[in-house]
């Protein structure tokens, strides 16, 4: 169980990003990668469940709803011992 200002997220078995942010009233976003994750905003008890490819923001004042995940076309992602996986040093640059 995870908990922030606006919302609780409760954990079912997945890999999640929740990110909280306090300016302008405040909100809590949270993004699945796989699984599935319930979310209950903690101003008025509104819950959802939010599954793979899906995000959903809890914040007063907005419907508490859940959306496609967009897909950055730039995104890499490796892990270690990865044969994709560059090898020799990599340089980002860019927004």
């Amino acid at each position: 169980m995870v908990t922030s200002p606006q919302a609780e997220a409760k954990v079912i078995g997945t890999r999640l990003r929740l990110i909280v942010d306090s300016k302008s009233g405040g909100e809590t976003r949270l993004e699945v990668e796989t699984g599935k994750v319930g979310l209950t905003r903690t101003l008025d008890g509104g819950s959802l469940e939010v599954s793979a490819g899906s995000f959903a923001v809890a914040r007063k004042g907005s419907p508490l709803t859940v959306q496609p995940l967009p897909i950055a076309a730039q995104s890499i992602v490796a892990s270690a011992g990865d044969p994709t996986a560059p090898t020799a040093d990599l340089v980002l640059s860019g927004a």
